[in-house]
């Protein structure tokens, strides 16, 4: 119980077992006493462990995987920005939501339609207030899956991996709540 708080790997018992090993045959221990040293040791090993599970060195060695978010294997603001334009020029395209992006004033739509994505991507910045944004506008479900295909697109258009497009509009759906006031059956 007391090393419970150092965390010791069957590695580190290892190593610590070596260490042991070499001290003593260098104090001039004869190898028989070596041997007794490191099989009493070695019988403790199950009591000092915190984790009894046989040690995989290749596991030990290999690098962990750094979570990367979404935003930047889109690319970040650059890759978002990009996206965002893509965005407008499908939006302008399709009958379904063309009228959402005529009425709305470019630069500031774009900056905060930037700011929403990002902060659904996992970018740095304030999430915007949707439901507060889209409460007059009367964004029904068929709008908002307009518009997540229009995002699919541009994503397309930008060269996005696949995986990565499904991945962000994964992220978007869970803002349909947010963003429609009417539904549609």
């Amino acid at each position: 119980r007391i090393h419970a708080v150092l965390l010791i790997s069957d590695f580190e018992f290892d190593t610590f077992l070596e260490c042991v090993q070499r001290a003593v045959t260098a104090v001039g221990a004869s190898p028989q006493l070596v041997d007794e040293a490191v099989c009493i040791l070695e019988a403790a090993r199950a009591a000092v462990l915190v984790n009894n599970k046989a040690h995989d060195v290749g596991a030990a060695m290999k690098p962990k995987p750094v979570k990367v978010s979404v935003y930047d294997r889109l690319g970040g603001a650059g890759g978002v920005g990009g996206i965002v334009q893509g965005v407008f020029q499908a939006a302008n395209r399709d009958k379904r939501i063309k009228k959402f992006f005529e009425r709305a004033a470019p630069v500031e739509a774009k900056r905060r339609l930037a700011q929403a994505l990002s902060a659904a991507w996992g970018g740095e910045g304030p999430a915007a207030d949707l439901k507060r944004a889209h409460r007059s506008v009367h964004v029904g479900d068929f709008h908002f899956d307009a518009f997540l295909e229009v995002v699919a697109e541009a994503m397309d258009n930008s060269g996005i991996d696949p995986t990565d497009a499904e991945d962000a509009i994964a992220l978007l759906r869970p803002l349909r709540s947010a963003m429609t006031t009417t539904h549609t059956v």
